[in-house]
């Protein structure tokens, strides 16, 4: 008969994670509280630390690219980078989008997510957008490793998930 423990850490190590609040659901947190905003309100801090590898790309001269374009224009033209460095990124790799700012996307790799060697996923994920580059973004290209929190941040009115870090290593690739 199976040793059912090992089935439960096998299920547990396959697990596909669609989003970092899906993660930190499903897992257990290292920091796990409430605090006080200093006005009555109460707000979770709740996070777990892990090893992991971030990828970040941006648009290269994205604000002279965009200058001219009117808003719904540029919103096209960054939503249509966001739909390809994303597909990019994760095509065979498992990875979460962190976060997408401005013109930037974060992407994490970890093995907590199903990632052989996330710094492996990373390097490939770079490779990948750089060859597939049809449209011309150049994005710049950054990857760093080492442990983050992955946790909620915010206020009781707002909150959002993240990685947080100071990691280790950096990779910058210069536009070609």
């Amino acid at each position: 008969m199976s040793d059912p423990s090992r089935i439960v850490h096998f299920v547990a190590n396959t697990r596909r994670f669609n989003s970092l609040d899906d993660y930190l659901a499903s897992t257990t947190s290292d920091v796990d509280g409430v605090l006080d905003d200093g006005w009555g309100a109460d707000f979770p801090v709740k996070g777990r630390e892990i090893d992991a590898t971030i990828l970040f790309a941006d648009i290269t001269k994205f604000s002279t690219r965009t200058m001219d374009l009117s808003p719904a224009a540029t919103l096209v033209y960054v939503q249509n980078y966001f739909a390809w460095i994303t597909a990019e990124a994760l095509d065979g790799r498992l990875g979460i989008v962190d976060k997408y700012i401005g013109d930037e996307v974060m992407v994490v790799f970890s093995k907590e997510f199903g990632s052989h060697d996330p710094f492996v996923d990373a390097v490939r994920a770079a490779a990948a957008m750089s060859r597939h580059d049809f449209l011309s973004y150049q994005p710049h290209i950054g990857i760093a490793s080492g442990p983050v929190i992955v946790g909620y941040a915010g206020t009781a009115s707002a909150t959002t998930f993240r990685c947080s870090a100071h990691p280790w290593l950096w990779l910058h690739a210069a536009p070609r």
